[in-house]
């Protein structure tokens, strides 16, 4: 696992914000998409996800804790875990975070928690077209990606159709083994004893972040 420090030099520092993730494995194109789709979900897409529930409520680690999935019809996009913490808490975070991934990829899905899913992304589709502006929205998106206007009509269905074996197999595709993960957060110095648990640490200053993002590493944690 890659991992980073952009580190603020701020002492007043009470929360640092923190991503994990990697390249989505899937398009809007593979057959997968809808399992992986359902599967995310699961894992962070709402209040309820495992992520949420195992971070802040039962944890009480964070305000919120999401997976995000970028999807593109050609190309894939980035899918992260993204939350906050206070900076004694951030190893925590991390190891339960990563815990959730292996759990999510690696054991059986209950039908209840795929169903419970598949209701919510089911009902939230038609406020993709609430307003013509929102409408307009999808269909330029679809010429964008050089998607035919039959995939937006065929969304609901094709989420409608998996199963948890479906969802399972979709996941499998994001196993920590499968893609390669970067882990990066953003508070001071001091975090990289609790960083290099997860690898060797790359310290990047804000201000050269700013300037060159993720590319120019200042130096390991010896520096």
């Amino acid at each position: 696992m890659r991992v980073i420090l952009v580190d603020l030099h701020d002492p007043g520092l009470n929360l640092v914000q923190w991503r994990l993730g990697g390249v989505n494995p899937y398009t809007l194109r593979d057959d997968e998409w809808a399992p992986f789709r359902l599967g995310t979900h699961i894992l962070g897409g709402d209040f309820t996800s495992r992520l949420n529930t195992m971070l802040r409520i039962r944890e009480g680690l964070t305000n919120d804790a999401r997976f995000l999935v970028d999807y593109g019809a050609w190309s894939s996009g980035p899918m992260r875990v993204s939350s906050g913490v206070r900076p004694r808490d951030l190893k925590r975070a991390v190891d339960l975070t990563i815990q959730q991934i292996k759990e999510v990829t690696g054991g059986p899905l209950t039908q209840e928690e795929v169903d419970r899913s598949r209701a919510k992304i089911v009902n939230a589709f038609p406020f993709k077209f609430e307003t013509l502006s929102e409408s307009l929205t999808q269909l330029v998106y679809l010429e964008v990606e050089g998607l035919p206007r039959t995939w937006m009509g065929d969304y609901v269905r094709k989420i409608e159709a998996q199963t948890p074996e479906d969802v399972y197999e979709a996941l499998e595709g994001m196993s920590l083994g499968a893609v390669p993960m970067t882990l990066v957060a953003v508070g001071n110095h001091d975090l990289i004893p609790a960083l290099s648990a997860f690898g060797q640490v790359e310290v990047i200053r804000a201000e050269m972040f700013l300037e060159n993002g993720l590319y120019q590493p200042m130096g390991g944690a010896g520096r």
